[in-house]
């Protein structure tokens, strides 16, 4: 091997030792994010209700409440039209981080809705883009699911440019797409080859989203786009008795959204709120107790628990100045009994029963209750439920 091709390997073999060791960098990196990782999966209206009132003021006093989550999405056609709105969430959280809530696959709106010629909101104009297009399944009602054909280049590359328009004008810090799943299934003799393409052009979708900056998370079954359209992130929802029981929950990879809800009865329920944000500790998965993404609850301010933020010297903060309370993990998630799991974390613990009786845990260390100044070395955790306790 002469000095030049010598030179050369010793050159590759430097640049693939730098590259390495960014990787494992950045993985650190989102390894370290702190804990507890709280969202609020809302969306709101295409005017802006409920964070724009019947008067067309601004509800502010709703607002600063919503952002005292971390992450919050808000509907893109009412960030458009009162881009007021989201400068206020940043106001009152300059840390928050805003997606675009959206429907990808399934929209709302079938290929007969006569549009107002008037109308130049966003959803007109993906309106007439997708009509332009041709963009739409043949023979598809709307909500049955795959609407939108994504194979149709035309289509794909107009929906393309036109969010990431969106994204330039309203500067979020991602989206969130609801219901994400290009494969038909074989769903109105939609074939395989036809699928192959509709992958690639969602893909094209996410790469250029990411192209600006911005994180992209999807709501689909299995949540199939974050493995093979590049997604940052999916979501399980229907937690804990609903479409995600604890096997499949526990089986996350950090960064996915679990999310308990209306629609399977535990709205409000504190109980249920302490469950999810337990288990999205021990897998550093989102956690979202909420509603419906159309209604106003849990924004109204009352399904805000105490284990959602508490300060430094173990106190419930109804503020949201300490969402992040718990720090870092330290190591992975402890699986001591059957039914028990425990995780410790730099500023505390969490311990999460997923069984039917109340267990007695030994914590492996001196820890302290929210609201309490004494050590505890051992506590008894009610069935199906997390106990979250603070390091002094």
């Amino acid at each position: 091997m002469n000095k030049r091709s010598l030179a050369a390997l010793y050159q590759a073999a430097g640049w693939f030792l730098v590259a390495f060791v960014l990787i494992a960098g950045c993985h650190k990196l989102a390894q370290a994010e702190p804990y507890p990782r709280l969202a609020s999966y809302h969306g709101g209206s295409s005017g802006g209700a409920p964070f724009v009132k019947a008067d067309g003021t601004l509800d502010d006093a709703l607002i600063k409440l919503t952002a005292r989550y971390p992450i919050v999405t808000l509907n893109p056609n009412a960030c458009l039209l009162r881009p007021d709105m989201p400068a206020r969430f940043r106001y009152h959280n300059p840390k928050i981080k805003l997606l675009l809530y959206h429907q990808l696959t399934n929209w709302h709106l079938d290929s007969t809705f006569v549009l107002n010629p008037s109308d130049t909101t966003f959803y007109a104009e993906q309106q007439r883009t997708l009509n332009w297009a041709h963009a739409w399944v043949p023979g598809a009602p709307a909500y049955a699911g795959f609407p939108i054909d994504w194979k149709q280049q035309d289509g794909a590359d107009s929906l393309i440019k036109l969010w990431v328009k969106v994204t330039r004008r309203v500067k979020p810090d991602g989206w969130f797409f609801d219901y994400f799943n290009p494969v038909s299934a074989g769903a109105y003799g939609i074939s395989d080859d036809d699928d192959h393409n509709r992958l690639y052009h969602t893909r094209r979708l996410v790469d250029a989203l990411h192209a600006e900056g911005v994180t992209v998370y999807g709501n689909g079954p299995g949540t199939l786009g974050q493995d093979r359209c590049g997604l940052d992130g999916g979501m399980n929802e229907g937690f804990p008795n609903g479409l995600t029981p604890f096997a499949t929950a526990i089986k996350q990879n950090p960064g996915y959204w679990l999310k308990s809800e209306s629609a399977v009865g535990t709205s409000g329920n504190a109980t249920v709120a302490r469950y999810t944000l337990g288990v999205a500790c021990l897998t550093g998965a989102f956690s979202e107790h909420g509603n419906s993404h159309y209604t106003g609850a849990p924004e109204a301010g009352t399904w805000w628990f105490p284990e959602y933020s508490v300060t430094p010297n173990g106190q419930a903060d109804p503020t949201g100045s300490f969402t992040s309370w718990l720090g870092e993990a330290i190591g992975p998630p402890s699986h001591i009994s059957s039914a028990i799991w425990r995780r410790h974390f730099v500023k505390g613990c969490v311990v999460v029963n997923t069984g039917g009786t109340t267990q007695t845990v030994q914590l492996g260390g001196q820890f302290r209750q929210i609201g309490s100044q004494s050590d505890i070395t051992q506590i008894s955790v009610p069935p199906v439920t997390s106990v979250f306790l603070w390091r002094p």
